[in-house]
């Protein structure tokens, strides 16, 4: 199956932040340890940066504000480094076109929410979100659509191969409403 939870994070780590209604003291925090991440050397001891849910969802929040299709977004971390994306959006606002654009404008109108699930994986630095389930509007999607929906989503990235960890991050993990960040 596919990935998808830690290039959509990477992705909205390059959209300003621009909301209102958020908690900013929240998306303040992920920002932070972003910015801890990305600019300083790893320490000779190993790190942790603990991220809640609430924090990570105001983050997610702030960073898709000026996304036209999206009208909202929101993760969940559970045991065993399985995790969620919720996903609302309206396909008939979706950037860009092509086949599979068209495809989803033909086949739905309006908002629809979308649900995935899977689990984390990282090995020898790597990261991997496999997909375990895929809905629009609580209706299974089959594995043959996921990689050309999520292609569309995420036009920048290569889905069928293991991401690199950047900034030195060696392993994510989730438990119940906390994501990890480990380097």
């Amino acid at each position: 199956m596919k990935k998808i939870i830690l290039p959509v994070v990477f992705t909205l780590l390059c959209i300003p932040s621009l909301a209102e209604g958020y908690h900013p003291e929240n998306a303040q925090k992920v920002e932070d340890i972003f910015d801890t991440l990305k600019s300083r050397e790893p320490a000779s001891v190993t790190e942790e940066f603990p991220i809640t849910e609430d924090e990570f969802n105001d983050w997610l929040e702030s960073r898709t504000i000026d996304k036209k299709y999206i009208r909202s977004v929101e993760a969940g971390f559970h045991e065993d480094n399985e995790a969620d994306l919720y996903l609302e959006m309206d396909v008939s606002k979706m950037e860009g076109g092509g086949y599979y654009a068209g495809m989803l404008a033909a086949m739905f109108e309006g908002s629809q929410k979308l649900r995935v699930g899977g689990q984390i994986k990282v090995a020898d630095s790597h990261f991997t979100f496999l997909v375990n389930s895929l809905s629009i509007n609580d209706t299974h999607v089959t594995p043959a659509l996921v990689a050309p929906l999520i292609s569309m989503l995420l036009p920048d990235y290569d889905l069928t191969e293991p991401m690199e960890l950047p900034f030195g991050i060696t392993d994510i993990r989730t438990s119940e409403g906390l994501l990890t960040i480990v380097r």
